[in-house]
C-alpha cells in the first residue's frame, strides 16, 4: 500500500534531472535568440524611456506656458538691488537664470506707458509704444550689445506695469556720472571720441525709423569694460516713429528743447535731434548746461569756455542755431572739421 509513492520519487527526481540536463544543453543552442530578445527588451524598454522624458517635457512646457507673466519672469530672470527711479517708474539691475547674463529690468507704471496700434498677423492690435521702438532697433539674431541702442531681451505686460528685460553691459554707467567721475568737464579730445559716437548712433537710430526725443547725459550709457570707452543709447520712453514732416507734440526734457518748440510748437526730426546732440556736448565741455530758462533757449547764445578750440567753438554755434535750417544734418556733423 505504501510501496507506490516510493517508486514515484525517483521517476520525480528524473524529470527534474532531464528537465535541467534540457536546459543545460539547450543553453548554447538558445543564446542567439535569447540576446535578440534582450536587445527588443532593451530597445523597448528605452522608447518606454524616451516616451516618459518626453511626455515629461511636455508638462513641463505646457505648465509653463500656463504660467502667469509675472510667474514666467521670476522663473527665466532674477532681479537685484535697483539701479535708478524716477517719473517713469524704476530700474533694477539683476540677470538672466539659465546663463547669468546681465539684464537691467525697467518698471513702468500702466499708466505711464505710451500705446500705439499696429498690424500683426493681419490683425491691428495695440501694444507699448516703447517696445514698439525698440523692436524696430532690434539687433539681428546672435549679435546682442553690438547696435547703438540697448537691446530688449524680453517683455511683460501685466494688469499693473509694463516690465521691460533689456541688455546691461557690465560695467557701465551714465553718462552724467562719467562726467563728475572725470572732474566735471571733459577735454576737447575725449568729448570728441563721445560725440563722433553719438552721430552714428543716432544715424542709425534715425535709420531704422525711430526718433528718440529725450537725449541728454542720463539717456547715454557708457560700456567701460575696455580702454577705449563705447556709448551706448538707452530710455526710449519718450521716443516715437520717426517722420518726414513736423511733429506737433513733444516729450522729454524740457531744457533740452530746441527754440522752434517754444515758439510754434513744433519741430522736425533732425534738426531737434542736432540741437540736443549740441546741449550734451556744451555740457561735457563746460561743466553744465547751455540753457536754463525757455527766455534763454529762445534769445541767448551761450557763452563757452575761453581755451576751446575755434573748430570746436563753431560746431557748437552751429549746432545750437536759433534757427533749426540752419543747423546741419546729422550727416553733415561727421563732416565738421572738429570731429575729422
Amino acid at each position: 500500500m505504501f510501496s507506490r509513492p516510493a517508486q514515484s520519487l525517483p521517476a520525480f527526481t528524473c524529470r527534474r534531472d532531464l528537465g535541467n540536463h534540457a536546459s543545460v544543453a539547450g543553453a548554447k543552442r538558445h543564446t542567439e535568440p535569447c540576446n535578440l530578445q534582450t536587445e527588443d527588451a532593451r530597445k523597448r524598454r528605452n522608447k518606454r524611456k524616451a516616451g516618459t522624458e518626453e511626455s515629461r517635457e511636455g508638462t513641463k512646457k505646457k505648465r509653463r506656458s500656463t504660467q502667469s507673466p509675472s510667474a514666467q519672469l521670476g522663473q527665466r530672470y532674477k532681479e537685484l538691488q535697483p539701479l535708478g527711479q524716477g517719473g517713469f517708474g524704476s530700474v533694477h539691475c539683476g540677470y538672466r537664470k539659465n546663463d547669468y547674463f546681465p539684464v537691467a529690468i525697467k518698471h513702468i507704471p500702466r499708466e505711464k506707458v505710451f500705446r500705439t496700434n499696429v498690424i500683426k498677423n493681419g490683425k491691428v492690435c495695440e501694444l507699448p509704444l516703447e517696445v514698439v521702438l525698440l523692436l524696430k532697433l532690434a539687433p539681428a539674431p546672435g549679435s546682442i550689445g553690438q547696435t547703438a541702442a540697448i537691446a530688449l531681451m524680453d517683455w511683460y505686460d501685466l494688469e499693473q506695469e509694463l516690465i521691460l528685460v533689456l541688455e546691461r553691459p557690465s560695467p557701465c554707467m551714465d553718462l552724467r556720472k562719467y562726467l563728475e567721475d572725470s572732474g566735471g568737464v571733459l577735454e576737447e579730445h575725449e568729448a570728441k571720441i563721445i560725440l563722433r559716437q553719438l552721430v552714428a548712433a543716432f544715424i542709425e537710430i534715425h535709420a531704422k525709423g525711430v526718433l528718440h526725443r529725450d537725449v541728454k547725459l542720463e539717456n547715454i550709457l557708457v560700456e567701460t569694460v575696455c580702454d577705449i570707452h563705447r556709448f551706448r543709447v538707452i530710455d526710449f520712453g519718450c521716443g516715437c516713429t520717426l517722420e518726414e514732416g513736423p511733429y506737433t507734440t513733444c516729450c522729454g526734457t524740457r531744457l533740452y528743447f530746441p527754440p522752434e518748440w517754444y515758439e510754434h510748437h513744433s519741430y522736425m526730426a533732425g534738426p531737434f535731434t542736432v540741437w540736443q546732440l549740441g546741449v550734451v556736448l556744451f555740457t561735457l565741455l563746460n561743466g553744465h548746461l547751455p540753457f536754463y530758462t525757455r527766455t534763454h533757449i529762445l534769445q541767448c547764445n551761450p557763452a563757452t569756455n575761453d581755451w576751446l578750440s575755434q573748430n570746436c567753438h563753431d560746431l557748437l554755434q552751429w549746432c545750437l542755431a536759433k534757427c533749426p535750417e540752419d543747423r546741419p544734418t546729422l550727416e553733415d556733423l561727421l563732416l565738421h572739421p572738429w570731429l575729422e
